[in-house]
């Protein structure tokens, strides 16, 4: 998968975990908090090495 497309991919994702963690009506358990911001970290991690990738020409 191309860098441009992993970027994308996990921009839209980060998008949509942010809407979902911050736009709840209730307070979500412990575990599922938890699985919302490793999904948001995955997302950050995957779009920073995507952009790092994108500048070394990759």
């Amino acid at each position: 998968m191309s860098p441009r497309r992993s970027a994308i991919i996990s921009a839209i994702g980060l998008v949509i975990m942010g809407w979902l963690i911050f736009s709840a009506t209730e307070t979500p358990s412990a575990t599922l908090a938890t699985i919302q911001w490793i999904a948001v970290g995955a997302c950050l991690l995957g779009l920073a090495g995507a952009l790092f990738k994108m500048s070394k020409g990759g």
